[in-house]
C-alpha cells in the first residue's frame, strides 16, 4: 500500500508588469471544490486512489477550510486539523473602515489602478491587530508577533511585508466554523497546542465536543504554542495522526 499525498493552497499570485499582488482567497470554495473534484476523479479513474481513503489535513489557518471541505464534501472519510483556527473575524472596531475602504479599492481596480495594501507592521514596528484573534492576545504575546516578519524577510528575500485590502474584505465573509456541524459522521481529529496564545485551547475543545462524529479524536501537544507548535518531535506529532487514519481509514 502506498500514499498519495496532494497539496492545495488557497493563495494564488497576480503577476503584471507593473506589480505582484498576493490575494488570500477566502470564501472561493466553490471555485476550489470544482477544481478539486476534478483533480481527485481524474486520479480515480487511473486508479492511484481508492474513493474510500480520502483525507483532508490542515494546519493552523488551512485547519479551517479543512474542516470546511469535510462540511461539503462526503467523499472526504477523516479529517484531521493541526491546531484549529475555526474563523477569522476581523476586529469590530476595525471591520467598519476595513470593509469601507476595500469596498473603494475594488472600485479603483476596476477602473485600473493597482491594489491597496494594508502593511503587516507599523511605522513603530508593531504587528496589526485587526483581526479578533490577534486583538484579544496578551500583551506578550503581542510584543512578539512582529518576530515572523522578521524572520520571513530573513528568509525569503521576495516576500512582500503587505496584505491586500481585498483579503480582509474576505476574511470578513468567511466564517466556517458556521458548517462544522455538517462534518459528521465523518471521523475527525483535532490536535491542540497546550499553550496557544492564538486560539485558546479551551475553545478548541468545546468545537471538538460540539462535534457529532463517532469517531473523534482530541490530542494535547504539551508545552507547545502557537509559534513552537511545530519544534517536537516530529514522531511524536505525526504517529498519534497516523493511528487515527489507520482506525478511520482502516488500513
Amino acid at each position: 500500500m502506498a500514499y498519495l499525498g496532494m497539496t492545495w493552497i488557497r493563495r494564488r499570485w497576480l503577476k503584471t508588469i507593473q506589480m505582484q499582488s498576493l490575494y488570500v482567497f477566502t470564501h472561493s470554495q466553490d471555485f476550489d471544490h470544482h477544481i478539486l473534484t476534478k483533480l481527485e476523479q481524474f486520479l480515480q479513474n487511473e486508479g492511484w486512489v481508492d474513493p474510500q481513503r480520502i483525507a483532508t489535513w490542515g494546519f493552523f489557518y488551512s485547519s479551517g477550510i479543512a474542516f470546511e471541505a469535510a462540511a461539503f464534501d462526503k467523499r472526504i472519510k477523516a479529517v484531521i486539523a493541526q491546531g484549529l483556527m475555526p474563523e477569522w473575524y476581523l476586529n469590530p472596531d476595525d471591520q467598519e473602515w476595513l470593509v469601507a475602504r476595500a469596498v473603494q479599492d475594488r472600485a479603483n481596480q476596476l477602473r485600473g489602478n493597482p491594489p491597496d495594501y494594508m502593511p503587516l507592521l507599523n511605522e513603530k514596528g508593531e504587528h496589526f491587530l485587526l483581526f479578533k484573534y490577534l486583538q484579544d492576545m496578551t500583551p506578550d504575546s503581542k510584543a512578539h508577533l512582529p518576530d515572523w516578519v522578521h524572520r520571513t524577510r530573513k528568509h525569503a528575500p521576495t516576500f512582500k511585508d503587505s496584505l491586500t485590502l481585498q483579503s480582509f474584505y474576505r476574511h470578513a465573509k468567511w466564517k466556517p466554523i458556521s458548517i462544522f456541524s455538517s462534518i459528521a459522521p465523518t471521523p475527525v481529529m483535532i490536535l491542540t497546542p497546550e499553550n496557544d496564545e492564538v486560539v485558546p485551547p479551551e475553545y478548541q475543545k468545546s468545537i471538538f465536543n460540539s462535534l457529532q462524529s463517532p469517531l473523534k479524536k482530541f490530542h494535547i501537544v504539551k508545552d507547545k504554542g502557537h509559534a513552537d507548535f511545530l519544534s517536537v518531535n516530529l514522531d511524536q506529532l505525526l504517529i498519534p495522526q497516523l493511528d487515527f487514519l489507520k482506525e478511520a481509514l482502516r488500513f
